[in-house]
């Protein structure tokens, strides 16, 4: 350190003897302030550059956000920065200027005798600004300066069927879009009826979703039927198919959501490959009695997810708790159906090609009605709410 201190010195005084010859009293501070102004703004340049290089290589060395003493790369040191002769000499040199033409012709010589030898004090270059924002507190400005930021990831495609009004859409991206900001890129969302069916039967908070979802390059799709998937989605893979409180606006005696939901499954299993899953939401009676009679005798999803080739992995809590501003609505109706306020989303995941002919096996949950035998689903415990969002190489958890 004492010999770049000499070095420094003896560039500095060299720097005054060229300044100094032919120099004029009324013009020395102007090129004086040029010259400094211009070799600081080189080297600022060249410290954003390297910081720029190391932070591509992931090895940016900490930096404290207070410090405004620079020397090229490295800190000086504090009884370097708080040397005496050092104010002197940079004050012997502020009171000097150089002429135009001495300026011009010394300046090459000065930037190259410095850049080998010596080292100027420069003010460190602003920190890059950290911006945090919380959940609760969403900022649009905010989320695109941290959505610049972040690296961007693969996510995993999913598809939404029965979406009535989007709410379950806008809820699923609202609540991960700080963390997951190119989440909506991986999202197709459906619904069954015509657009201006929606209008009519949802007018406030159907404008008011497809308005976010537009705002994030989401184009909601209509008339999709989820017991035609396979056609309307022919060869796309989707690796993970959510619906929603599949219902036909039928009486369930009338056992018409069986069939609905064994379409659903084998049109489902057409456009996944063992591993990919489905999410499928259900009302969730606070009885087990009831719980098994709606998933075996309403919905019949036991044998229908079996002859399509998937098991049971995962169940979870689903309600506005969870995600915050979803709403069910029932179909063709701007309500929501009390049962549906609590419900729970089973996970299936693809274990075999479908066999419709199949004769599924007992599930050792059955429930009987007007003495006949329906399997119920295997008894599993509610999970937590888990991210699983991003492609098979970059999962954050499962």
């Amino acid at each position: 350190m004492h010999n770049k201190r000499v070095r420094f010195f003896i560039t500095l005084f060299s720097v005054l003897a060229l300044i100094s010859e032919k120099a004029n009293a009324s013009e020395r501070k102007e090129a004086f302030d040029g010259f400094l102004d211009s070799f600081r703004s080189s080297k600022q340049m060249q410290i954003r550059s390297q910081l720029s290089d190391s932070d591509s290589e992931s090895t940016t060395e900490e930096v404290s956000e207070d410090s405004d003493q620079w020397c090229g790369n490295d800190r000086l040191p504090e009884c370097f920065l708080e040397d005496k002769s050092l104010k002197d000499a940079t004050h012997k040199l502020s009171s000097f200027k150089l002429e135009e033409q001495s300026t011009q012709g010394n300046l090459g010589v000065i930037t190259a005798i410095s850049s080998q030898e010596s080292r100027i004090l420069l003010k460190a270059p602003p920190a890059p600004a950290t911006i945090s924002v919380s959940d609760s507190e969403y900022d649009a400005d905010a989320e695109n300066q941290v959505t610049k930021r972040m690296p961007k990831k693969k996510y995993k495609k999913r598809l939404l069927l029965g979406e009535a009004d989007f709410s379950f859409t806008v809820a699923l991206l609202k609540k991960h879009e700080i963390k997951h900001p190119y989440f909506p890129e991986a999202i197709t969302t459906t619904e069954l009826l015509s657009e201006n069916d929606l209008k009519a039967f949802y007018p406030e908070s159907f404008k008011e979703n497809m308005k976010y979802l537009q705002e994030r390059g989401i184009t909601p799709l209509f008339n999709v039927d989820a017991c035609r998937i396979a056609t309307d989605f022919n060869q796309r893979r989707f690796k993970r198919i959510h619906f929603n409180f599949p219902h036909d606006k039928s009486d369930y005696r009338d056992r018409t959501l069986p069939p609905l939901i064994g379409n659903f499954f084998l049109n489902a299993s057409a456009l996944q490959i063992k591993g990919d899953r489905v999410h499928i939401t259900l009302p969730h009676p606070h009885t087990e009695s009831r719980e098994k009679f709606y998933q075996g005798y309403v919905y019949g999803i036991y044998d229908a997810s079996y002859k399509a080739g998937y098991d049971l992995i995962k169940k979870r809590t689903f309600n506005n708790k969870r995600y915050p501003g979803y709403k069910h609505c029932i179909t063709k109706k701007n309500e929501s159906a009390k049962i549906a306020e609590e419900g729970r989303e089973y996970i299936f995941e693809k274990k075999r090609e479908a066999e419709i002919h199949l004769t599924p096996p007992p599930s050792g949950r059955e429930t009987t009605y007007k003495n006949v035998s329906y399997n119920a689903l295997p008894e599993l415990k509610t999970d937590e709410d888990s991210s699983d969002y991003f492609s098979e190489t970059e999962d954050i958890s499962e």
